[in-house]
């Protein structure tokens, strides 16, 4: 039997996709998810939106930033695999010159349980005022 004596990763991330019809702001996400300040969500809601606000970066900005990489915006979302209709809706957004962004989560935030939930959940909201989709990656 062998027994492994060193470092081990068991770790994995979650990446996003989100674009909104109105700018991506607190307020405007709330309103889109139907979340009043009197619910009892909106806490959580507002935590949710911290985590997904400080994690999101602009496709845009990121192919300005890697041409090495990335022709295109949709070359950054081909990199993450997301399925041939997540790949149609994207690009039928940004062609309807929506902001789109991306970004991960990680399991490695023990200190804030909403980004762990994050990592852990699938998520996929798909209306004319929001789309959010996660895809769950392992490494």
């Amino acid at each position: 039997m062998k027994i492994r004596q060193d470092f081990v990763s068991n770790s994995s991330s979650t990446s996003f996709v989100v674009s909104m019809k109105e700018d991506f702001t607190l307020e405007n996400f709330k309103k889109t998810l139907g979340i009043t300040q009197n619910n009892l969500l909106a806490g959580i809601v507002k935590d949710i939106f911290g985590v997904i606000n400080s994690k999101k970066r602009d496709v845009k900005d990121i192919v300005e930033k890697y041409p090495k990489f990335y022709n295109d915006p949709i070359d950054v979302f081909e990199e993450y695999c997301y399925d041939s209709d997540s790949l149609e809706l994207v690009k039928k957004l940004l062609k309807d010159n929506r902001k789109v962004y991306v970004g991960s989560f990680a399991d490695q935030g023990w200190d804030n349980p909403i980004e762990l939930y994050l990592c852990f959940s699938k998520i996929l909201i798909s209306n004319e005022d929001i789309y959010l989709e996660s895809l769950r990656e392992y490494y």
